[in-house]
């Protein structure tokens, strides 16, 4: 631990950040309802690029998974892979970029460059007071962190000038576009079966809203499907905070060193699962993305509770559960879009409920136990996929049950 901290305490953290994500999210959500979402966007991300983390990263993140669905709508499940493979490759650059500014503490008698230094006590002739002699050392470590995270804000900003500029050019072509449009008065017979097209999609859209049950049928899959994401996120980012915890409590006696090596090979799997999700997203179907996750899900987490005396099977076991989780979560959102308007509201409750199981205190248990119980990690994800093959069930029965009554 570089803060010298112990687990239980770091857990704290951990939830502290996750309710001040799920703040970020649930106010950008009502923020880009009134607003222009591309500006403000541009301005929270220029202005997270600065300084802070939590809510502004909520905000952002609620804008940029509404833009991308309203960008590509029901064809938005591989570019919503897309945008979470990215993140998994920031997740995978983040500690490369940071570790070379990384200094140890160094201990009393050692310089900085490993050379011993007199520290041998002399008793001053006047007083009975111990100086001293050449004790220049004073623990000559100085962080440089602020290096690498000049680095990741000075590109977060760069990235807000981006969005900025794509939204400047977006309006230029929209300008144009109308001004030809004006000039096409020879295409009238196109434009009115065109407008005719547009008018009947309209009606059977409203016709559909009226409909009494379009309501319920809205918050029932918002709501399991938070429910879902709740449990999913819960289990994936403490699975990713403590299987190094996890590695080295177990009979096997690992060391620390083993279980960076194990965290690695989980967060390999997960990158490669997450560019694999692209491709699954062009032939599958997203329940069909979800289904086998979970069941991928189910069975890297069996591997790890057989692992208790099998280092192989604790490796295999993180690899396929970083598989498992890959595609998950770009999978809900794409599985809400084929059947409901994913709207800045609904994007901020989806991404409220992500961080709820850790806001709510899920790392909290297990960094208290883990330590002496470490299989309290697995029971504790195997309770999550319960709940979340519970959610699965219900938004099939729900959605079954919505399209009899419609015909």
């Amino acid at each position: 631990m570089f803060v010298g901290t112990t687990i239980e305490r770091m857990s704290f953290s951990i939830s502290l950040r996750s309710a001040s994500f799920s703040a970020g999210a649930l106010i950008g959500g009502f923020i880009f309802n009134y607003l222009n979402r591309q500006i403000v966007y541009s301005i929270f991300l220029f202005l997270l690029g600065l300084s802070a983390f939590g809510l502004l990263s909520g905000a952002c993140d609620t804008a940029v998974n509404v833009w991308m669905l309203e960008m590509w709508g029901h064809k938005s499940g591989p570019f919503m892979q897309a945008l979470q493979f990215c993140w998994a490759v920031g997740f995978i650059l983040a500690p490369l970029i940071s570790h070379p500014f990384l200094t140890e503490e160094v201990p009393p008698g050692i310089d900085s460059h490993g050379a011993s230094i007199n520290l041998t006590p002399k008793l001053s002739r006047n007083e009975s007071e111990l100086t001293i002699a050449n004790s220049t050392e004073s623990f000559a470590s100085q962080s440089q962190l602020y290096i690498p995270y000049g680095i990741a804000g000075s590109l977060v900003c760069f990235g807000s000038m981006i969005v900025l500029f794509l939204y400047i050019y977006e309006k230029k072509l929209i300008y144009e576009d109308k001004a030809a449009a004006k000039e096409c008065d020879a295409e009238k017979n196109e434009l009115k079966s065109e407008k005719e097209n547009d008018t009947a999609a309209k009606k059977d859209c409203v016709s559909d809203a009226n409909e009494p049950k379009s309501i319920w049928f809205t918050i029932w899959m918002v709501a399991l499907s938070c429910l879902m994401v709740c449990f999913f996120c819960a289990s994936e980012m403490t699975t990713f905070q403590y299987l190094p915890t996890f590695v080295v409590h177990l009979p096997l006696g690992l060391t620390k060193f083993n279980g960076s090596f194990i965290l690695s090979a989980l967060a390999g799997s997960f990158t490669v699962g997450r560019f694999s999700g692209i491709l699954l997203a062009v032939v599958l179907k997203p329940e069909y993305i979800l289904l086998l996750d979970w069941l991928i899900m189910l069975a890297g987490n069996l591997l790890l509770m057989l692992a208790v005396n099998s280092e192989l099977l604790l490796w295999i076991g993180s690899m396929v559960l970083g598989f498992g989780f890959a595609a998950f979560f770009p999978a809900v959102f794409s599985f809400l879009k084929n059947r409901l308007d994913v709207t800045n509201i609904i994007s901020a409750m989806i991404l409220l409920s992500s961080l709820a199981g850790n806001a709510c205190g899920f790392p909290i248990l297990v960094g208290k136990y883990i330590e002496k119980i470490p299989l309290i990690l697995i029971y504790g994800n195997f309770f999550c996929y319960f709940i979340i093959g519970l959610t699965f069930i219900g938004l099939v029965i729900v959605e079954m049950r919505y399209v009899k009554k419609k015909k």
